[in-house]
């Protein structure tokens, strides 16, 4: 007994090792591709500047265009000036289109944190969501499965597979929403033992509303997943005939969606009548689309599977996977059945975010990872079971493709062709601005927020005549030392014949051509 009991022991510390091991991989690999990131999304700096600026955009306040406003405002945007006022990124999120949660938490990172600079400030959350979210997958997976080894694959998969590396160095809220969707995977599973067991659920609800709770306060297409997922696991209550426990789930999932709605009544202005909303239900139900539906899911489908190894291999290892398990007499009952609930979900997800929202971009699907890797963990569990000894082959066949994508299509999330741009700017990083912008909206620019803050100041024209407000900054302040003209959605050639054409240039130097902005060093003759 005494040497079966240390067995367990030792066990027991290899699992918690290799684990920890798992975990520190994971970590060093996000490490090395935040040293790697060399620019940002515009929408990553909107995180920044709706975290931190009172009021929300600031190109959209009064009297912000045409006007000289000094670099210190822009650095208002990348770092808090009021610590733990919790107001500004709550209320700015009033006047976006997304949920504050993700913002309130960047927004501690950077009070617990001052002058922690870019990206990390935005980079630690993402890392501890992805680690708790791998964590919380394994425990998951084993007990789903009974097995550790599956349960470590799935896992690593999880973890170390190119799109999660992705949402790590991506200063938006995806990390955080894939951690929520797993604990509420977690928390569904959780219920799903108890009731297969005959024991009463107490506890879990409160799981299965905080879940929910979190994730509609961090991104809208959570409540996508919840409605197909939470829908077949209500089904599967309704038909197995549990009314009291059916009862309880609805008072569990709807009353976390209604306190995040008491808590934050502008989500419902956000889904219904918000300019996304309006998009995403406008698309859904335009059925002129209809004949790029399919492909648009083939492209997406293969979008995702390569950030696994391939579509078109995992496609064939499932098929294979289905026929193995088929002639063995394994049927989806039991936890079979949960994991069926789990990629049904996922596929339902696919095909109706792809309608509502046709960018066909990996970040709206990662919320599916946990869940689809939990299912896929279920089939390796039981085809060890059938061949226990091809259990390590099985392991690498996983793994393998998933860590050779990080070769084959890499992290899209570094922005790695904006390399160049910093090195061109050094030496001019601290003269005044002037900023031309043909996006056709003024808050375009904010891409280039963090090298704003370190100029002595900016002027940013409005869309419209550019050639008057080149000729208005200059005429309103002392450009004598020299100065930058940006021009955004410019060619440069285009951008230096409108200086020339409006000013009196002794020199035009471009400095770089990098992210669609040309940048000229201007100097005027006297």
């Amino acid at each position: 007994m005494y040497r079966k009991d240390k067995g367990m022991a030792q066990r027991k510390k290899r699992y918690l090792l290799a684990l920890v091991l798992l975990l520190a991989a994971g970590l060093a690999l996000m490490l090395v591709y935040a040293s790697r990131k060399q620019g940002y999304h515009v929408d990553e700096l909107y995180t920044y500047e709706l975290t931190n600026y009172p009021g929300g955009f600031y190109a959209l306040q009064d009297g912000y265009l045409d006007t000289w406003q000094e670099g210190s405002l822009f650095a208002s945007a990348l770092h808090p000036d009021h610590a733990f006022d919790y107001a500004i990124p709550w209320n700015n999120q009033k006047i976006d289109v997304h949920p504050p949660l993700y913002y309130c938490v960047v927004y501690t990172f950077e009070c617990l944190f001052p002058g922690l600079p870019l990206p990390w400030a935005g980079l630690l959350p993402n890392f501890l969501c992805i680690l708790g979210a791998t964590f919380a997958l394994y425990w998951a997976a084993r007990r789903m499965t009974g097995r550790f080894w599956v349960s470590w694959v799935a896992a690593a998969v999880f973890l170390l597979n190119v799109g999660t590396q992705g949402m790590a160095v991506f200063t938006r809220m995806y990390a955080l929403l894939m951690l929520e969707t797993v604990l509420l995977v977690l928390a569904h599973l959780t219920l799903y033992r108890q009731l297969l067991a005959r024991q009463t659920p107490r506890w879990v609800f409160l799981g299965l509303a905080a879940a929910t709770f979190a994730g509609a306060l961090t991104q809208y297409f959570f409540l996508v997943f919840c409605f197909f997922f939470c829908g077949l696991f209500g089904l599967w209550l309704l038909c197995t005939r549990r009314w009291k426990t059916a009862a309880c789930y609805v008072v569990a999932e709807f009353g976390g969606l209604g306190l995040a709605y008491l808590a934050f009544p502008t989500m419902k202005q956000h889904i219904f009548s918000g300019s996304r909303g309006q998009q995403a239900l406008g698309s859904f139900f335009d059925l002129s689309t209809l004949s790029d539906w399919a492909a648009s899911v083939g492209r997406v489908l293969n979008l995702l599977g390569a950030q696994f190894g391939g579509a078109v291999l995992w496609a064939l290892l499932v098929l294979l996977a289905a026929a193995l398990l088929w002639k063995a007499g394994c049927r989806p009952r039991g936890m079979g059945l949960f994991a069926c609930m789990l990629a049904a979900a996922g596929l339902f997800y696919i095909i109706a975010i792809d309608k509502a929202a046709p960018f066909e971009a990996d970040r709206y699907y990662v919320l599916l990872y946990g869940p689809l890797i939990l299912a896929a963990a279920l089939v390796l569990a039981r085809l060890a079971r059938l061949y226990p000894r091809w259990e390590p082959l099985m392991a690498l066949v996983v793994l393998v493709p998933v860590l050779a994508a990080h070769l084959t299509v890499g992290n899209d999330y570094l922005y790695t062709q904006y390399a160049g741009r910093a090195p061109a700017l050094a030496d001019t990083a601290s003269l005044p601005a002037v900023v031309l912008n043909k996006a056709g909206y003024d808050v375009a620019p904010d891409l280039f927020l963090p090298e704003f803050a370190q100029r002595e100041a900016v002027y940013q024209a409005h869309c419209g005549d550019e050639a008057e407000s080149l000729a208005d900054a200059v005429a309103s302040r002392d450009l004598s030392g020299g100065f930058v003209l940006y021009g955004y959605i410019y060619d440069a050639g285009e951008l230096l014949d409108l200086a020339e054409s409006v000013l009196d240039i002794r020199s035009a130097t471009l400095l770089t051509d990098v992210a669609r902005c040309p940048v000229y060093y201007i100097t005027l003759a006297e």
